[in-house]
Protein backbone atom coordinates (compact mmCIF):
# COMPACT_ATOMS: atom_id res chain seq x y z
CA UNK A 1 0.00 0.00 0.00
CA UNK A 2 2.89 2.37 0.80
CA UNK A 3 4.33 1.86 -2.68
CA UNK A 4 0.93 2.20 -4.35
CA UNK A 5 0.01 5.43 -2.55
CA UNK A 6 3.35 7.00 -3.35
CA UNK A 7 2.96 5.99 -7.00
CA UNK A 8 -0.41 7.78 -7.05
CA UNK A 9 1.24 10.98 -5.85
CA UNK A 10 0.52 10.82 -2.14
CA UNK A 11 3.26 11.62 0.35
CA UNK A 12 2.85 8.71 2.75
CA UNK A 13 4.09 8.33 6.33
CA UNK A 14 5.32 4.81 7.05
CA UNK A 15 7.54 3.11 9.63
CA UNK A 16 10.38 3.80 7.20
CA UNK A 17 10.05 7.50 8.06
CA UNK A 18 10.52 6.71 11.75
CA UNK A 19 13.62 4.67 10.92
CA UNK A 20 15.00 7.56 8.85
CA UNK A 21 14.38 10.01 11.71
CA UNK A 22 14.85 7.91 14.88
CA UNK A 23 15.62 10.75 17.29
CA UNK A 24 12.48 12.60 16.19
CA UNK A 25 9.99 9.77 15.70
CA UNK A 26 10.69 6.65 17.74
CA UNK A 27 10.30 8.13 21.23
CA UNK A 28 7.32 10.18 20.01
CA UNK A 29 5.37 7.06 19.04
CA UNK A 30 6.43 5.08 22.12
CA UNK A 31 5.15 7.85 24.36
CA UNK A 32 1.94 8.13 22.35
CA UNK A 33 1.19 4.42 22.82
CA UNK A 34 2.05 4.67 26.53
CA UNK A 35 -0.43 7.52 26.95
CA UNK A 36 -3.07 5.67 24.97
CA UNK A 37 -2.78 2.61 27.19
CA UNK A 38 -2.66 4.71 30.35
CA UNK A 39 -5.98 6.33 29.49
CA UNK A 40 -7.43 2.93 28.62
CA UNK A 41 -6.44 1.68 32.06
CA UNK A 42 -3.52 -0.56 31.13
CA UNK A 43 -0.22 1.25 31.24
CA UNK A 44 2.92 0.01 29.55
CA UNK A 45 5.77 -0.78 31.92
CA UNK A 46 8.86 0.40 30.03
CA UNK A 47 11.95 -1.73 30.14
CA UNK A 48 14.84 -1.48 27.71
CA UNK A 49 16.00 -5.05 28.26
CA UNK A 50 16.09 -7.13 25.07
CA UNK A 51 14.60 -10.08 26.97
CA UNK A 52 11.39 -8.13 27.49
CA UNK A 53 11.51 -6.82 23.95
CA UNK A 54 11.63 -10.43 22.79
CA UNK A 55 8.66 -11.67 24.72
CA UNK A 56 9.11 -12.21 28.46
CA UNK A 57 6.76 -9.67 30.01
CA UNK A 58 3.12 -8.83 29.51
CA UNK A 59 3.79 -5.20 30.39
CA UNK A 60 0.29 -4.42 31.70
CA UNK A 61 -0.87 -3.13 35.04
CA UNK A 62 -4.24 -2.98 36.69
CA UNK A 63 -5.89 0.44 36.32
CA UNK A 64 -6.09 0.56 40.12
CA UNK A 65 -2.38 0.02 40.59
CA UNK A 66 0.27 2.68 40.89
CA UNK A 67 2.67 2.04 38.07
CA UNK A 68 5.68 3.67 36.47
CA UNK A 69 6.04 5.05 33.00
CA UNK A 70 8.43 7.17 31.00
CA UNK A 71 6.74 10.33 29.79
CA UNK A 72 8.69 13.18 28.24
CA UNK A 73 11.89 11.44 29.25
CA UNK A 74 11.01 11.27 32.95
CA UNK A 75 10.08 8.24 35.03
CA UNK A 76 6.83 9.00 36.85
CA UNK A 77 4.27 7.14 38.93
CA UNK A 78 0.75 7.39 37.59
CA UNK A 79 -2.72 5.96 37.75
CA UNK A 80 -4.97 6.00 34.74
CA UNK A 81 -7.24 8.39 36.67
CA UNK A 82 -4.37 10.69 37.67
CA UNK A 83 -5.35 14.26 36.67
CA UNK A 84 -1.70 15.05 35.92
CA UNK A 85 -1.64 12.46 33.14
CA UNK A 86 -1.23 14.23 29.78
CA UNK A 87 -4.11 13.71 27.35
CA UNK A 88 -3.81 11.17 24.53
CA UNK A 89 -2.36 12.40 21.28
CA UNK A 90 -4.67 14.60 19.22
CA UNK A 91 -4.47 16.86 16.18
CA UNK A 92 -1.73 19.07 17.63
CA UNK A 93 0.55 16.13 18.39
CA UNK A 94 -0.13 14.24 15.16
CA UNK A 95 0.47 17.34 13.04
CA UNK A 96 4.01 17.55 14.42
CA UNK A 97 4.96 14.44 12.43
CA UNK A 98 2.11 13.95 9.98
CA UNK A 99 1.32 17.53 9.03
CA UNK A 100 3.46 17.43 5.89
CA UNK A 101 2.08 14.07 4.73
CA UNK A 102 -1.04 13.23 2.70
CA UNK A 103 -1.47 9.67 3.97
CA UNK A 104 -0.17 7.21 6.51
CA UNK A 105 0.04 3.43 6.71
CA UNK A 106 1.67 0.65 8.73
CA UNK A 107 2.56 0.75 12.40
CA UNK A 108 2.91 2.77 14.52
CA UNK A 109 0.11 4.97 13.14
CA UNK A 110 -2.16 1.96 12.57
CA UNK A 111 -2.38 1.64 16.36
CA UNK A 112 -4.04 5.06 16.61
CA UNK A 113 -7.18 4.53 14.52
CA UNK A 114 -9.74 6.19 16.86
CA UNK A 115 -7.31 9.00 17.67
CA UNK A 116 -6.50 9.73 14.02
CA UNK A 117 -10.18 9.65 13.07
CA UNK A 118 -10.93 12.18 15.80
CA UNK A 119 -8.02 14.38 14.67
CA UNK A 120 -8.82 14.12 10.94
CA UNK A 121 -12.60 13.48 10.79
CA UNK A 122 -12.89 13.73 6.99
CA UNK A 123 -10.07 11.30 6.19
CA UNK A 124 -10.62 8.41 3.82
CA UNK A 125 -9.64 5.02 5.27
CA UNK A 126 -8.27 2.03 3.36
CA UNK A 127 -8.51 -1.16 5.40
CA UNK A 128 -6.10 -3.71 3.92
CA UNK A 129 -7.22 -7.25 4.68
CA UNK A 130 -5.92 -10.77 4.35
CA UNK A 131 -6.72 -13.99 6.17
CA UNK A 132 -5.84 -13.56 9.87
CA UNK A 133 -3.51 -16.55 9.95
CA UNK A 134 -1.55 -15.36 6.92
CA UNK A 135 -1.07 -12.00 8.65
CA UNK A 136 0.11 -13.74 11.83
CA UNK A 137 2.57 -15.83 9.80
CA UNK A 138 3.91 -12.72 8.07
CA UNK A 139 4.53 -11.09 11.46
CA UNK A 140 6.33 -14.19 12.69
CA UNK A 141 8.54 -14.36 9.60
CA UNK A 142 9.40 -10.66 9.62
CA UNK A 143 9.14 -8.92 13.00
CA UNK A 144 9.66 -12.18 14.85
CA UNK A 145 12.81 -13.00 12.91
CA UNK A 146 14.37 -9.56 13.35
CA UNK A 147 13.58 -9.27 17.07
CA UNK A 148 14.99 -12.77 17.52
CA UNK A 149 18.50 -11.65 16.59
CA UNK A 150 20.47 -11.88 19.83
CA UNK A 151 22.84 -9.10 18.77
CA UNK A 152 20.30 -6.43 19.80
CA UNK A 153 21.06 -7.17 23.46
CA UNK A 154 24.51 -5.64 23.18
CA UNK A 155 24.05 -3.33 20.18
CA UNK A 156 21.55 -1.24 22.17
CA UNK A 157 24.37 -0.38 24.59
CA UNK A 158 26.46 1.12 21.79
CA UNK A 159 23.77 2.65 19.58
CA UNK A 160 21.59 4.93 21.70
CA UNK A 161 20.46 6.93 18.69
CA UNK A 162 18.65 4.09 16.91
CA UNK A 163 18.79 0.61 18.43
CA UNK A 164 17.80 1.56 21.99
CA UNK A 165 14.70 3.64 21.05
CA UNK A 166 13.79 1.19 18.27
CA UNK A 167 13.75 -1.72 20.73
CA UNK A 168 11.67 0.36 23.12
CA UNK A 169 9.09 1.07 20.40
CA UNK A 170 9.04 -2.59 19.33
CA UNK A 171 8.39 -3.60 22.93
CA UNK A 172 5.65 -0.99 23.30
CA UNK A 173 3.90 -2.18 20.15
CA UNK A 174 4.08 -5.77 21.36
CA UNK A 175 2.51 -4.85 24.68
CA UNK A 176 -0.25 -2.95 22.91
CA UNK A 177 -0.99 -5.94 20.66
CA UNK A 178 -1.16 -8.18 23.72
CA UNK A 179 1.93 -10.30 23.09
CA UNK A 180 5.65 -9.92 22.60
CA UNK A 181 5.95 -13.51 21.42
CA UNK A 182 5.75 -13.11 17.65
CA UNK A 183 5.17 -16.85 17.25
CA UNK A 184 1.98 -16.69 19.35
CA UNK A 185 -0.42 -17.15 16.46
CA UNK A 186 -3.57 -17.12 18.58
CA UNK A 187 -2.83 -13.73 20.14
CA UNK A 188 -1.69 -12.24 16.85
CA UNK A 189 -4.86 -13.44 15.12
CA UNK A 190 -6.94 -11.96 17.94
CA UNK A 191 -5.13 -8.61 17.62
CA UNK A 192 -5.64 -8.58 13.86
CA UNK A 193 -9.34 -9.42 14.10
CA UNK A 194 -9.86 -6.76 16.78
CA UNK A 195 -8.18 -4.15 14.57
CA UNK A 196 -10.33 -5.01 11.54
CA UNK A 197 -13.50 -4.97 13.64
CA UNK A 198 -12.57 -1.60 15.17
CA UNK A 199 -11.99 0.02 11.78
CA UNK A 200 -15.25 -1.34 10.38
CA UNK A 201 -17.12 -0.10 13.44
CA UNK A 202 -15.63 3.40 13.50
CA UNK A 203 -15.44 4.37 9.83
CA UNK A 204 -18.63 5.23 7.89
CA UNK A 205 -19.06 3.02 4.78
CA UNK A 206 -18.73 5.99 2.41
CA UNK A 207 -15.24 6.72 3.75
CA UNK A 208 -14.01 3.12 3.94
CA UNK A 209 -12.44 0.91 1.28
CA UNK A 210 -11.83 -2.71 2.27
CA UNK A 211 -8.87 -3.60 0.07
CA UNK A 212 -6.98 -6.83 -0.39
CA UNK A 213 -7.57 -10.55 -0.43
CA UNK A 214 -11.02 -11.49 -1.70
CA UNK A 215 -11.23 -14.46 0.69
CA UNK A 216 -10.86 -11.97 3.56
CA UNK A 217 -13.64 -9.73 2.27
CA UNK A 218 -11.48 -7.33 0.26
CA UNK A 219 -11.99 -6.05 -3.27
CA UNK A 220 -8.80 -7.68 -4.53
CA UNK A 221 -5.41 -6.13 -5.31
CA UNK A 222 -5.93 -3.78 -8.25
CA UNK A 223 -5.56 -0.12 -9.19
CA UNK A 224 -9.18 0.39 -10.23
CA UNK A 225 -11.01 0.18 -6.87
CA UNK A 226 -8.22 2.05 -5.09
CA UNK A 227 -8.07 4.89 -7.61
CA UNK A 228 -11.86 5.15 -7.82
CA UNK A 229 -12.04 5.47 -4.03
CA UNK A 230 -9.29 8.12 -3.93
CA UNK A 231 -10.54 10.00 -6.98
CA UNK A 232 -7.32 9.73 -8.96
CA UNK A 233 -6.42 8.35 -12.39
CA UNK A 234 -5.44 4.72 -12.84
CA UNK A 235 -1.76 4.35 -13.88
CA UNK A 236 -1.78 3.15 -17.47
CA UNK A 237 0.04 -0.03 -18.35
CA UNK A 238 1.19 -0.73 -14.78
CA UNK A 239 0.32 -3.73 -12.68
CA UNK A 240 -0.59 -3.09 -9.08
CA UNK A 241 2.65 -3.40 -7.04
CA UNK A 242 2.94 -6.64 -5.07
CA UNK A 243 5.98 -6.50 -2.81
CA UNK A 244 7.19 -9.11 -0.32
CA UNK A 245 7.02 -7.02 2.83
CA UNK A 246 8.63 -9.71 5.01
CA UNK A 247 11.75 -9.89 2.84
CA UNK A 248 11.97 -6.11 2.60
CA UNK A 249 11.57 -5.75 6.37
CA UNK A 250 14.39 -8.19 7.04
CA UNK A 251 16.68 -6.62 4.41
CA UNK A 252 16.23 -3.13 5.88
CA UNK A 253 16.96 -4.34 9.39
CA UNK A 254 19.99 -6.32 8.25
CA UNK A 255 21.38 -3.04 6.95
CA UNK A 256 20.50 -1.23 10.19
CA UNK A 257 22.05 -4.04 12.22
CA UNK A 258 25.28 -3.81 10.23
CA UNK A 259 25.42 -0.05 10.76
CA UNK A 260 24.93 -0.54 14.50
CA UNK A 261 27.65 -3.19 14.54
CA UNK A 262 30.03 -0.78 12.80
CA UNK A 263 29.29 1.82 15.49
CA UNK A 264 29.98 -0.75 18.19
CA UNK A 265 33.28 -1.80 16.63
CA UNK A 266 34.35 1.84 16.29
CA UNK A 267 33.56 2.55 19.93
CA UNK A 268 35.36 -0.58 21.13
CA UNK A 269 38.35 0.03 18.90
CA UNK A 270 38.91 3.65 19.95
CA UNK A 271 40.31 2.86 23.44
CA UNK A 272 42.56 0.15 21.96
CA UNK A 273 43.95 2.55 19.36
CA UNK A 274 44.45 5.22 22.00
CA UNK A 275 46.26 2.78 24.29
CA UNK A 276 48.48 1.59 21.44
CA UNK A 277 49.32 5.17 20.50
CA UNK A 278 50.17 5.98 24.12
CA UNK A 279 52.36 2.89 24.35
CA UNK A 280 54.25 3.77 21.17
CA UNK A 281 54.61 7.38 22.25
CA UNK A 282 56.05 6.48 25.66
CA UNK A 283 58.16 3.54 24.51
Amino acid sequence: MYTALNRLGFKTYHMLEAIKNPSRDLAFWSQGIDLKMAHQGSLHLPDSSPEKANGHSNGHASPDDDTTAILNGHTVTLKSSDPSLPPPYGRVEFDKLLGNFDATCDVPTALFIPDLLAAYPHALVILTVRTPRSWARSMSTSVGVVLGWRCWSYLRLFDRSFVAPWLRLAQTIGVYLGTMNWDDEARLVAAYEAHVAEVRRLVPPERLLVFGAGEAGGCGYAWEPLCRFLGVAVPEGEAYPRINDAEGFIDIHLMLRNIAMAKMVAQLAAPVVAAAALYLYTD
